[in-house]
């Protein structure tokens, strides 16, 4: 029954337009000597099948033989369908039947593709491909989805038809081809040569930005690196390398290629806040950034969650808006003066151009060859490359301006070295003067000596030599002063340094210190080996060793022993003099600042010094290239300062294993 609204008196006019249209029937495929390749693609006939219900034997009947239409496209492209399409071609092998023909579809990453020939008793014979198979099935182990003719059936001498059904979850691009084996093994070889170019070129970029990333630890590179293995697993993914060789067993992992997407994504948006700098200097660009990367991963969750077929479409549809954005953001830097921008600009300027060109060329407003065919592989490598160099030149302008830093910085340290070494001259100035202006009320403090102390009052002869105490402290601190800062002030190069003997100068010291060693009824034991020669300044050192042993008697108890040792470490090339006690000792909290002026330990009052033979013992070996050290297991357990200066030259042994006394 017809509707109202569609009069049955215009049905015969319908019949008799359709009577007019072009026949469904497409041009019959015949090869011919020295021809090895035919494009099938126009020669096809397609039948959407919306239901994917249909089998062989309906589709192949005369109930669907008008149903079928004329292809307008060298290479059909259904997008991203639900339906199942079937495809028709008619062959004539008969002018070559000596050849083995193959049916090649070269589009690798459909999930259903199945060629039906007939088997010549009124059934057919099912050829099932696709990437959704393991790749060990295919009758010809290569990308691409590729039928041999049987040799029987290009003997008939007759036109016969061969069926295609496609259909799948991704996009369906059909894009037949009729080739001999010679036509085939020169697609193959061309086509190796091609992706191995490619493919070594992105694997030599990913090397070279990880060596680099490696001795560099540059955040920009390392994104770069998440971008570069995101994008050759896209790229093998797109091209069936992925199913051919990563996981031929394992077919389901070509529908990870919205995961390699949104990882190369990821990288690429980071590599891009970080090569361009936006974070410092486009703060609210860079949030925008920030919010397309938690996006992206939002994507890839999606793409795990949403069905296949939307999870394509998103992968497909977000590289070039994402390339879009990055490519803006480049201009922008560009036009701010960021130098780098240029390469980085022409690289994505490139793959968006590799991105377009392809697919006006399946919609046949460019010409199809080598460039438009590969046009996104050739963007893709010279996206690769620009970049690579895009990189070199920021580590350029970083080194650049590095160095700008390190000059500038040298400049302020050799100012604020003047600063110091004027302030430090004012100091010593300061402090002759400030000696000289105590001294001169000293001296007539020191008029009072001279008074007739018997012939004056008890108390007014305490009061006298309270100041006479007084005095001679003051004297002894300004004089010890002097030399502290007169030696912190000096250049170590110009101290004169020749061999010494350290046993010597040390029998020198004790027998300056007899009477307080009497007093104190000490042992002192001077074990220092007379063959023990170090390169020092002879006063300079009597004056550090009679810092440390005055220290050792004076902190020393009644009847205890000091002990004076000598030897070498650091295999035979320092020398070492100990000076051990058994005195009070230092707690381990006040040890590390024993050497810090006047630091002292215990009372100030009761001690009597000033906090500095320590510190002038420091400077006064370290002047002359060596060190003083200090342990102590306690209060109450003594201590050990150990004096290391290097061995005379002439005096040191053969290398062995470190050895001190101190140990």
């Amino acid at each position: 029954m017809f509707s109202r609204s569609f009069p049955p008196v215009l049905l015969p006019l319908l019949l008799l337009f359709a009577s007019l249209l072009p026949s469904a029937q497409a041009a019959t495929i015949r090869p011919v000597d020295g021809v090895h390749a035919y494009p099938v693609g126009l020669d096809l006939q397609m039948l959407e099948d919306e239901t994917a219900a249909l089998d062989i034997a309906a589709v192949a009947s005369s109930m669907y033989e008008s149903r079928f239409r004329a292809v307008d496209s060298a290479r059909p492209n259904m997008g991203f369908s639900r339906s199942a399409f079937w495809f028709r071609a008619t062959l004539d092998l008969s002018g070559a039947p000596d050849r083995a023909w193959h049916l090649v579809e070269s589009h690798p990453l459909i999930d259903e593709v199945t060629f039906f020939l007939p088997d010549g008793n009124g059934g057919w014979v099912a050829h099932r491909m696709g990437d959704t198979l393991p790749f060990g099935e295919r009758q010809l182990r290569l990308r691409e989805f590729v039928l041999p003719i049987p040799a029987a059936l290009a003997a008939r001498g007759e036109p016969v038809s061969v069926y295609i059904r496609v259909a799948g979850q991704g996009a369906l691009n059909v894009d037949l081809s009729l080739l001999d084996a010679q036509g085939l093994a020169e697609r193959v070889n061309g086509q190796q040569w091609g992706f191995g170019l490619f493919y070594g070129a992105l694997l030599i970029m990913f090397l070279y930005n990880l060596l680099l990333y490696l001795s560099t630890r540059e955040r920009a590179q390392l994104h770069y690196i998440v971008f570069l293995g995101g994008f050759g697993l896209l790229f093998m993914s797109l091209n069936g390398h992925g199913l051919q060789y990563l996981w031929p067993d394992f077919p389901a992992a070509n529908g990870w290629f919205p995961v390699f997407t949104c990882l190369s994504l990821w990288g690429a948006l980071q590599f891009t806040r970080s090569f361009l700098d936006i974070r410092k200097d486009n703060p609210k660009v860079d949030t925008g950034f920030r919010l397309m990367t938690h996006a992206v991963v939002a994507v890839f969750l999606l793409g795990l969650l949403l069905p296949r077929h939307w999870a394509y479409i998103l992968a497909t549809v977000l590289p070039l808006f994402f390339a879009a954005v990055m490519l803006g953001a480049g201009i922008m830097r560009l036009r701010q003066g960021y130098r780098p921008a240029r390469l980085f600009v022409a690289g994505w300027g490139v793959l968006l151009a590799g991105a377009v060109l392809l697919p006006l060329a399946n919609l046949g407003l460019l010409p199809v060859n080598t460039l438009t065919q590969f046009s996104p592989q050739f963007g893709a490598v010279l996206l690769v490359v620009l970049l690579s160099l895009a990189l070199g030149d920021r580590m350029k302008l970083l080194e650049a301006e590095n160095e700008r830093i390190r000059e500038e910085s040298h400049e302020k340290l050799e100012h604020m070295f003047a600063q110091l070494k004027s302030l430090d001259a004012d100091k010593l100035r300061f402090l002759h003067y400030l000696s000289h202006e105590l001294n001169t009320p000293l001296n007539w403090i020191s008029a009072t000596r001279t008074a007739e102390k018997s012939a004056l009052a008890p108390e007014v002869r305490d009061m006298i030599d309270v100041v006479e105490a007084g005095q001679q402290r003051m004297i002894d601190l300004v004089g010890i002063v002097l030399r502290y800062f007169d030696l912190a002030g000096e250049d170590p190069a110009r101290i004169a340094v020749a061999p010494v003997a350290p046993m010597w100068l040390v029998d020198d010291i004790l027998r300056e210190h007899a009477a307080a060693i009497a007093a104190r009824k000490l042992t002192v034991r001077n074990r220092v080996p007379a063959d023990l020669v170090v390169m020092a300044n002879e006063a300079r050192l009597r004056r550090a060793l009679g810092y440390l042993i005055d220290n050792a008697i004076n902190f020393s108890g009644e009847g205890q022993e000091i002990e004076l040792l000598g030897g070498t470490e650091t295999y035979g090339t320092r020398g070492v003099v100990v000076v051990r006690d058994q005195g009070r000792g230092i707690d381990a909290e006040q040890a590390g600042r024993l050497f810090e002026p006047f630091f002292m330990v215990g009372s100030h009052h009761r001690e009597g010094g000033f906090g500095l033979s320590l510190p002038t013992t420091k400077l006064l070996v370290a002047n002359m290239g060596g060190d003083v050290r200090v342990r102590s297991e306690g209060r109450g357990h003594g201590a050990e300062f150990s004096l290391v200066l290097p061995i005379a030259a002439s005096a040191r042994a053969p290398a062995t294993p470190a050895q001190s006394p101190a140990a």
